[in-house]
């Protein structure tokens, strides 16, 4: 038989070998679960770093983008305000224009009233004159003017009917040297219009005075 003390030390050296054993693969547990850890949090420490640097980065992005909205803004606002201002100075620059313009046609127009009026004052003199005329011509002829008018236009008659006589003769002697009888006719024709046109004319122009 195997002495009592030694399988008690074999029993010993087995729980110490299973403590062992245990002691070592609780430790390399703890070394490998604190390696873990460590790569856990390296890991973290690296996306919090990314997160940062991307969190600056659009940060950055964002102020560029709004100075650069900003920028355009005023831009853009500047523009706008220079044409107002373009607009505005045009816009007062034709109302001065226009009330310029107007105040001309109402210097034009009372400038025309004035003459209108000097130019019925002469007309009024003139008609005044012309009847005091009248008048006189008519005491100093001792005839009205229905009768001057009447002799007037006997008168005319008279020398229109010369007038057209010596046309006529004048033709006639044409018309034989060019022994062209349409021609003749023609220029007669002619004649005659040109002399009762010419009358009528006389006469109508005489009436109105």
């Amino acid at each position: 038989m195997i002495p009592v003390n030694i399988i008690n030390e074999i029993y010993l050296y087995i729980i110490l070998g299973l403590l062992g054993g245990w002691a070592i693969a609780t430790l390399l547990s703890r070394v490998r679960a604190r390696s873990l850890l460590n790569k856990a949090r390296f890991k973290l420490s690296r996306v919090e770093e990314e997160v940062r640097n991307r969190r600056r980065e659009i940060e950055l992005e964002k102020k560029e983008e709004l100075h650069r909205i900003r920028a355009s803004f005023e831009k853009e606002t500047r523009e706008k305000s220079d044409e107002l201002h373009k607009l505005s100075k045009r816009l007062i620059e034709r109302e001065e224009t226009v009330d310029r313009r107007l105040l001309e046609m109402e210097g034009k127009k009372k400038e025309i009233l004035v003459e209108e009026q000097r130019l019925e004052k002469e007309r009024e003199k003139i008609r005044d004159l012309e009847i005091k005329r009248r008048e006189e011509l008519e005491k100093i002829a001792g005839i009205s003017t229905a009768e001057a008018k009447r002799s007037l236009l006997d008168t005319i008659k008279e020398e229109a009917k010369e007038e057209a006589a010596q046309i006529i003769q004048k033709v006639e002697r044409e018309a034989k040297e060019t022994a062209n009888k349409k021609a003749r006719k023609i220029v007669a024709t002619a004649i005659q219009r040109c002399a009762v046109d010419e009358v009528a004319g006389t006469v109508i122009s005489t009436l109105s005075l």
